[in-house]
C-alpha cells in the first residue's frame, strides 16, 4: 500500500452540496428558519456560512438503523460491499497520547485482508469480508498487526463488543500539518462559492497563526459532473500556501444538473493521487 499520510495529518474535505427539488424526501418545514451567529451577508469576512459534520462510524447505531429500512436494505448489494464485519482500533502511546498514522493490517492466516491508518486520534476502522455478505465471520482466527509486526494482538473483537484497544511504545513525527480542500463547483453553488473562498482562505491562516512551530503544507481538488468543462481540477501540496490560495480564488462554478457529482472522483484524487 502507498504510504500516503504522513504522521500530523488534517484533512478538511468539504462538500456543501444541494440536491434537486425532484429528487428530495424532506417537506419544507413551517418553523422560522435558524442562522449561525457570523457576519451576516458579507462575503468578503469569514463566519457568514456555517457549517456541520455527519460521521456514520460515530452514529453507528443509528447507520444500522437506516440500512436496515426496506427502502435501502438492497443498497449494500448494489454497492457491492458490506459493511457488517466492523472492527474498530484504538492505537496509543504508552504515555496515552494517539499514534497517528500507525499501519494497521487485519490478517487471516496470514494473508493481510484489510488494512488502514490510525487518524489524528489514533483510530482505525477494519472490515472483514467487506465485498462478501458474510455473517458468519470467524473473529477467532483474525489478528490485528501494527506498524507491520511491531505489535501483533490476536484477541480481535468486532465492534459491538468494543474497541480493540492497543498500546504501542510512543513514536515520533515531524511537526508537519497538511490540508487537503475538497470543493463542490457545480452550478448549484453559485451562491455559495465566494463565501466559501473566504472561508478557506480563513482556515489557512487560523491554522497557520496557531501552529507557528508547524509547516503546513496545502491543497486543493475542485470538482464538478462528469461530462462538464472538468471533472476534477487539482492543485498539489505546496508549503507555499500562497499557491493555494490563488488556485481556490481562480475557481469558478458552472455544469451540474440532474446526475450526482463526482465526488467520488475528487476523492480519489485526493486519497491516491496527492502527495501526502
Amino acid at each position: 500500500m502507498k504510504n500516503k499520510i504522513l504522521n500530523l495529518t488534517f484533512i478538511l474535505l468539504i462538500f456543501l452540496t444541494s440536491c434537486s427539488k425532484e429528487s428530495s424526501d424532506i417537506s419544507p418545514s413551517n418553523s422560522p428558519p435558524t442562522y449561525g451567529q457570523g457576519n451576516p451577508g458579507n462575503q468578503d469576512q469569514p463566519g457568514v456560512i456555517t457549517a456541520g459534520e455527519w460521521n456514520d462510524i460515530e452514529n453507528w447505531t443509528f447507520w444500522e438503523t437506516i440500512i436496515s429500512k426496506d427502502d435501502f436494505k438492497s443498497k449494500p448489494t448494489h454497492w457491492r460491499f458490506f459493511n457488517n464485519n466492523r472492527i474498530s482500533v484504538g492505537v496509543i502511546g504508552s504515555d496515552s497520547t494517539p499514534i497517528i498514522d500507525a499501519v494497521v493490517k487485519l490478517k487471516k492466516d496470514g494473508t493481510t485482508i484489510f488494512s488502514a491508518r490510525t487518524d489524528n486520534k489514533g483510530k482505525a476502522e477494519l472490515w472483514a469480508d467487506l465485498y462478501q455478505n458474510n455473517s458468519s465471520i470467524g473473529f477467532s482466527k483474525l489478528v490485528i498487526d501494527i506498524n507491520n509486526g511491531s505489535n501483533v494482538t490476536s484477541t480481535a473483537k468486532p465492534f459491538k463488543d468494543g474497541i480493540n484497544r492497543i498500546v504501542i511504545s510512543p513514536i515520533s513525527f515531524d511537526n508537519k500539518i497538511e490540508i487537503a480542500f475538497v470543493v463542490d463547483a457545480t452550478g448549484s453553488m453559485g451562491d455559495e462559492l465566494e463565501y466559501l473562498k473566504t472561508e478557506l482562505l480563513d482556515v489557512i491562516s487560523r491554522i497557520k497563526n496557531a501552529n507557528t512551530n508547524s509547516t503546513v503544507l496545502t491543497s486543493s481538488v475542485f470538482y464538478r459532473d462528469e461530462g462538464d468543462d472538468y471533472v476534477t481540477r487539482v492543485s498539489n501540496f505546496t508549503v507555499d500556501n500562497n499557491t493555494t490560495v490563488n488556485f481556490i480564488k481562480n475557481q469558478s462554478t458552472d455544469g451540474g444538473g440532474e446526475l450526482p457529482e463526482a465526488v467520488h472522483s475528487a476523492l480519489d484524487k485526493a486519497v491516491n493521487e496527492l502527495q501526502w
